[in-house]
């Protein structure tokens, strides 16, 4: 599972927020996040509201090869919490949200 190679949804969007969430919006919780990601990983278009460390880790999303490394990343980022669990939390609310795909392997390329 560490080994498993991904990459962003190319349909992934990150919105810093420098202010409330618009009425329209209130369904995503009362709190004003930090970030918004937008994702269209079918036909709807989804809104999830993201902490600053949910953001910085689906920033880094493209640069990171492997899960592993995205849960190193995780922790890191993370490193005031003493739970890695936590640092795990980080990585499933991108996945539930559709942040994470697995990485297209090079054309000409098989396993």
């Amino acid at each position: 599972m560490l080994a498993f190679p991904v990459d962003s949804h190319p349909a992934m969007r990150l919105i810093e927020l420098t202010g409330e969430l618009s009425p329209q919006l209130s369904e995503l919780g009362i709190e004003t996040p930090f970030a918004l990601l937008v994702a269209r990983p079918e036909a709807q278009v989804l809104f999830h509201p993201l902490n600053n460390i949910e953001h910085a880790l689906a920033r880094e999303i493209e640069n990171i090869s492997t899960m592993g490394n995205l849960l190193g990343a995780a922790i890191e980022l993370d490193s005031e919490n003493a739970d890695d669990s936590a640092a795990m939390g980080h990585i499933v609310k991108l996945v539930r949200a559709g942040a994470i795909t697995k990485l297209a392997e090079p054309q000409g390329q098989t396993e």
